[in-house]
Formats: structure tokens, sequence, C-alpha cells
């Protein structure tokens, strides 16, 4: 009997050995998995980061071009309305330039 006693406690000694290094090697794995979950992460971020700064860059070079060609087509939509109100505009100022003189006639000065 005392055998049997003497067995089983082996076994079960040898069971909690068994169990005390599984445990040592899941806390291995663990701290393995989360290192490299770590570094995963690590470099997802700066992979984020740089395209960010890439989508920010080509925003702001897009946002940079639309303005120069809306400040381009301001000036030459200036330019035409000025064209096309220039013979009106030359119209007007001689009309006045004779309504001054017409008016020095009838009321001259002097």
């Amino acid at each position: 009997m005392k055998e049997v006693v003497n067995e089983i406690l082996a076994a079960e000694k040898k069971v909690e050995e068994k169990l005390a290094e599984a445990r040592r090697k899941a806390a291995l794995i663990r701290q393995e998995s989360e290192k490299e979950a770590s570094a995963i992460v690590s470099a997802a971020r700066e992979k984020a980061q740089q395209l960010i700064e890439k989508k920010s860059a080509a925003a702001r070079n897009e946002a940079e071009s639309i303005r120069k060609k809306a400040f381009e087509d301001a000036g030459s939509e200036n330019r035409q309305l000025l064209e096309k109100c220039r013979d009106t505009m030359d119209a007007l100022v001689d009309e006045i330039a004779s309504l001054v003189m017409a008016s020095d006639q009838i009321h001259p000065e002097g």
C-alpha cells in the first residue's frame, strides 16, 4: 500500500513539474507574442504616420494648385470683362467729354 501511495505522490509531483514547465513555456510564448504584437502595432503606426504626411503634402499641393488656377482664372476673367467693356467705357468717356464741352459752350466762364 505504501508503494502505491509513493507512486501516486511521485506521479502527482511529475504532473506538478510538467504543469510548472507548461506555465513557464506559456509565459514565454505570451511574452514573445506581446513583443511581436507591439512591433506590429509600432510599424503600423509608423506607416500610418508616413501615409498621413504623404496625403497631407499631396492635399496641400493640390490646394495650392487650385488656388493658383483660381487666381489665374479670375485675372483672365477680369481682363476679358475689361476688354468687353472697353468700347462702352470709351463711348461713355467721349459722351461725358462732349457734354462737358457743350456745357462750357452754353455757359462760358470767364
